[in-house]
């Protein structure tokens, strides 16, 4: 993990092995990745899962910042976060996709998931994109947006939930384990 002059940290763990990396790139299994997040007065913070088949490759955990951030700040925090992670897998492991491979973006909050499709559609750009990432464009994959719902595990056993439900459940407990436990 690394240290942020503002005092926080952003913790990123990678939990497969390089050999297992490549071993998912090979087989160009699908990517996912879920983020969320979460947020009370004065204090909000993100999750994040990446995962490519069935192998959990990192997550990452994280402060959002802003003046009273509210869920469609804070999960597109973890977003961009994982997202900026895996451009640098990319690089690291000269990752190239197909047009036909599955990448998804999962999420709980439908409202960011629109935004960014929406957003990153435009061939033109203007100061009020700020959605539209360079680091979609440098990834050149193409991305499924997925909405799950959220808090599913309220009802319902994680083990009894969709892959993505279960993912997402995952990048929400990261987000509120960094607000109760890693914030300094």
């Amino acid at each position: 993990s690394s240290a942020a002059s503002d005092g926080y940290k952003r913790k990123v763990e990678r939990i497969a092995s390089d050999a297992e990396i490549r071993q998912c790139i090979a087989s160009a299994q699908i990517i996912r990745i879920a983020s969320d997040g979460g947020a009370i007065p004065g204090q909000a913070s993100y999750g994040w899962i990446l995962q490519i088949g069935t192998t959990k490759i990192a997550k990452g955990k994280g402060p959002t910042f802003g003046d009273d951030p509210r869920s469609f700040r804070v999960e597109g925090y973890g977003m961009a976060s994982a997202l900026l992670y895996l451009r640098l897998l990319q690089r690291e492991f000269d990752i190239k996709r197909g047009r036909r491979t599955t990448n998804m973006l999962i999420c709980d909050n439908e409202g960011l998931l629109i935004r960014i499709e929406t957003a990153n559609a435009w061939t033109y750009t203007t100061s009020n994109v700020t959605l539209r990432a360079e680091v979609l464009q440098e990834l050149n994959m193409t991305f499924v947006f997925m909405h799950v719902h959220s808090h599913q595990d309220d009802d319902t056993p994680t083990a009894n939930l969709t892959l993505e439900s279960q993912l997402n459940v995952e990048a929400d407990r990261l987000a509120t384990e960094y607000m109760q436990e890693d914030k300094i």
